[in-house]
C-alpha cells in the first residue's frame, strides 16, 4: 500500500470513527478506536494509556488488541506500561526482537493526555507510515477532545443549572445540603463530602455537616483559610494519603461555610476541577445566603409582630406595676433565661442609687447577686451601651453563669436602669435575639416614662403643690365615695395657731416651711387608707376611714403632740373632729361644717384641745 493510499485510508477510519463518538461511552469508544486501528494497519498489538489527572499515572484503558498466540506481545505491554511512567512526551524505548513498538504522545490543551502504543512486525510499516500515523493520530484525538470537552463542559454546567434549579427552590438550609451533598456524590461518587459551616445550625442527622472552627490554631488551618479568604484551598495529607479540597461557599454578602471534597489519595487536583468545584461552592453559598435571607426576613417579620404587639399592649395606658409583668414574659419566651433582673434607677436612694425591682429572680436579692449588679450598675451609668457575652465568666471569674445579655433602659438621654438575662450554658443567647429584646425594652422604658409622667400629671391634679398632700378636691371625692361604700368615716381639720405671726416674724418662706414640717407630720403619722389633705391656708386635714370618733381624737392628739415636739420655729395645732356613720342623713358638706364648727370650737377654748362635734356623738 503506497504512503498516499495509506494516508486517505487513515484519514477515512478516523473520520468514521468520530462520527460515531456520540454512540459510546468514552472507554467504550476508545476501545472502538483502538479495535479500528489495530485493524486498519494490522498490527500485532494496539493499546491506549490514558494519564489519570487525579493521580498523574498511566493506565491501559482498552482493552488488549492483539493476535492470537504473542504470549510475548502481552507480556511486552507490562514493560510499555513502566516505560510510560518515565516519558514527558517522548516515544518509549522498549525493543521486542523482531517488532516495531510506536509510542505516539497525545496531548490535549498543551498536556500529556495518552499514550497510543502500537506493535507491529519490523517490515509491515515504514518509517513514512509511522509518521503519517502519527499525525493523523494526533489530529483525530485533537477533534476528539474538542468535541469532548464541550460535551464535558455541557454536562457539567447542565449539572450545576439542575443543582441550581433544584437549591434556589428551597429557603430551608437543611434540604440546600442534602441535595448538593446528593447530586455531587453521584457525579463524582469516590469523594468523601463535609459541610464545614459558619454557624450552628439545626440540621437533619446523618448529614455531614460540622461547625468550623475559629481558634488560633484553626487560622493556619486550610479549611478555615478558605473561610476567611474566600479562596479555595488545596492541602496535601501524605501521612494519611488523602488530598482535600476546601471549597468556600460564598454568597453575595459573604461566606457561610467550606464544603470539604476528601479524595482518596494524594493527586494533583485539575484545573478544570477546581473551576468546576468554585462554580459548586458559589451556587451553594448563594443558596444558603438565600435561605439565611428568606429566614432572617421571616424572623424581622415575626419580631416586628411581636414588637408591634408589646408596643400596643405597654402603649395601651399601662400603669408602672404593669409593665415589669409584660416585658418579663415576653424576654422569658424569647431567652429562656436562669435569672432576670430589672434594675431601675432611684433618685431617693442616695448610697444605693439602683434598686432591683421585686418581679426579679431571686439571685439578685442575694449578697453575691448584689455586688454583680453593682458592677454592672457602674458600667452601665458610665457607658450606656448594652452588654452581649457568650461567656461573661472571663471578665467576672465568680460569676456562675456564662452567658449575659445586659440593656440599658433609656428614655431620651436619661438612664431609667438596665435588664439583666443570665444563662448558664456559655453563648446560650442569640445576638438576634437580644437585639429584639432591645426593641422591646426601648418600648417599655418609652411607655415607663409615659405611665410616670400620667402618674405625676394625676398626681398633680390631687395633690396640693407646697405640701404634697392631697387637694381639697381630691379629699371631697374620695369622701363622698367612702360615705357610699362604708360604714363610718371620720374627718380631722387641723388649723396651725398663731400662723400669721411666724409670717409677720420669720417671713412667708419660713411660714412655708413650717407647713411642710406640719404636712410631714401627717403623713408620717396615718394609719392605713388614711388621706391626708390641706383644706386651705394653714389649715390640714385628715379622713379616718372606718374609725370612729373616739379613734380619731387619739389620732389627732399624738399628731398635735409631735407638731408641738419637731417643729422648728414652734408651732402648736388645733384640731377639730366629725364623725359620719350609716343612716345619718349627712352628705359631704355638713361633715366639712361639722368638723369647721369643732375646730372653731378648739380655737375658740383657748386651750388648744380636741373638741368633739357633739353631733356626731
Amino acid at each position: 500500500m503506497s504512503d498516499g493510499l495509506f494516508a486517505e485510508r487513515l484519514r477515512s477510519v478516523y473520520f468514521t470513527c468520530m462520527t460515531k463518538l456520540s454512540l459510546y461511552s468514552f472507554h467504550q469508544y476508545l476501545n472502538f478506536v483502538a479495535k479500528e486501528i489495530y485493524q486498519t494497519i494490522d498490527a500485532r498489538y494496539v493499546g491506549i494509556y490514558q494519564k489519570n489527572e487525579w493521580s498523574g499515572t498511566f493506565e491501559l484503558v482498552t482493552e488488549r488488541f492483539c493476535h492470537a498466540n504473542k504470549q510475548l506481545i502481552i507480556e511486552a505491554t507490562n514493560k510499555i506500561k513502566d516505560s510510560l511512567f518515565q516519558q514527558d512526551g517522548h516515544h518509549s524505548h522498549v525493543n521486542i526482537p523482531s517488532f516495531n513498538v510506536l509510542t505516539i504522545p497525545i496531548y490535549n490543551n498543551f498536556q500529556l493526555s495518552y499514550f497510543l502504543v502500537i506493535i507491529v512486525s519490523d517490515d509491515d510499516l515504514s518509517p513514512t507510515k509511522s509518521k503519517i500515523l502519527d499525525e493523523e493520530t494526533q489530529k483525530f484525538f485533537m477533534t476528539m477532545h474538542s468535541m469532548l470537552d464541550s460535551q464535558t463542559e455541557k454536562t457539567k454546567s447542565n449539572f450545576l443549572t439542575r443543582l441550581a434549579s433544584r437549591v434556589f427552590a428551597t429557603s430551608d438550609l437543611g434540604s440546600i445540603l442534602k441535595i448538593v451533598v446528593f447530586e455531587v456524590t453521584d457525579f463524582y461518587p469516590t469523594f468523601t463530602y463535609h459541610f464545614l459551616l459558619s454557624q450552628d445550625h439545626e440540621v437533619e442527622q446523618g448529614l455531614p455537616v460540622k461547625l468550623i472552627e475559629y481558634s488560633d490554631d484553626a487560622t493556619k488551618r486550610a479549611s478555615t483559610k478558605a473561610f476567611m479568604t474566600g479562596k479555595m484551598q488545596v492541602e496535601d495529607l501524605r501521612e494519611d494519603g488523602k488530598t482535600c479540597l476546601y471549597v468556600p461557599l460564598a454568597g453575595k454578602q459573604g461566606v457561610y461555610g467550606v464544603l470539604q471534597v476528601i479524595v482518596s489519595q494524594v493527586m494533583q487536583i485539575p484545573e478544570q476541577e477546581i473551576h468546576f468545584f468554585n462554580r459548586l461552592g458559589k451556587i451553594t453559598g448563594q443558596a444558603i445566603e438565600n435561605a439565611s435571607l428568606y429566614q432572617t426576613s421571616h424572623h424581622l417579620i415575626q419580631d416586628l409582630k411581636l414588637i408591634n404587639k408589646v408596643a400596643h399592649k405597654l402603649n395601651s395606658n399601662l400603669n408602672i406595676s404593669e409593665i415589669i409583668p409584660l416585658v418579663k414574659e415576653q424576654l422569658n419566651n424569647i431567652f429562656k433565661p436562669s435569672e432576670i433582673a430589672f434594675v431601675y434607677y432611684d433618685e431617693e436612694q442616695k448610697n444605693l442609687p439602683f434598686k432591683v425591682a421585686s418581679e426579679s429572680s431571686a439571685f439578685f436579692r442575694t449578697t453575691k447577686g448584689q455586688e454583680f449588679i453593682h458592677s454592672l450598675s457602674n458600667q452601665m451609668t458610665n457607658d450606656h451601651e448594652p452588654i452581649f457575652s457568650g461567656d461573661y465568666t472571663k471578665i467576672y471569674p465568680t460569676l456562675d453563669y456564662c452567658s449575659l445579655v445586659a440593656i440599658p433602659m433609656i428614655h431620651g438621654n436619661m438612664l431609667q436602669g438596665f435588664v439583666v438575662i443570665l444563662h448558664e450554658e456559655p453563648s446560650a443567647f442569640s445576638f438576634q435575639d437580644s437585639k429584639l429584646a432591645e426593641s422591646i425594652i426601648r418600648h417599655s422604658a418609652l411607655a415607663q416614662a409615659n405611665a410616670i409622667l400620667n402618674e405625676q400629671l394625676e398626681r398633680a391634679v390631687i395633690t396640693d403643690y407646697l405640701t404634697k398632700l392631697y387637694s381639697r378636691n381630691y379629699l371631697d371625692e374620695i369622701i363622698h365615695m367612702h360615705m357610699q361604700i362604708d360604714a363610718l368615716g371620720t374627718l380631722i381639720i387641723f388649723d396651725i395657731d398663731d400662723f400669721k405671726d411666724i409670717n409677720d416674724v420669720y417671713g412667708h418662706h419660713v411660714g412655708d416651711k413650717v407647713i411642710i414640717q406640719v404636712a410631714n407630720i401627717l403623713k408620717d403619722n396615718c394609719i392605713k387608707d388614711s388621706i391626708p389633705a390641706r383644706w386651705g391656708g394653714e389649715e390640714l386635714a385628715l379622713y379616718l376611714p372606718h374609725l370612729n370618733v373616739h379613734e380619731a381624737v387619739t389620732v389627732a392628739e399624738t399628731i398635735r403632740k409631735k407638731v408641738k415636739q419637731t417643729t422648728k420655729p414652734h408651732v402648736t395645732l388645733s384640731s377639730g373632729v366629725a364623725m359620719w356613720k350609716k343612716g345619718d342623713k349627712l352628705n359631704v358638706n355638713d361633715l366639712f361644717i361639722r368638723s369647721d364648727q369643732a375646730l372653731y370650737t378648739a380655737k375658740n377654748n383657748g386651750k388648744n384641745q380636741v373638741v368633739i362635734d357633739p353631733h356626731s356623738l
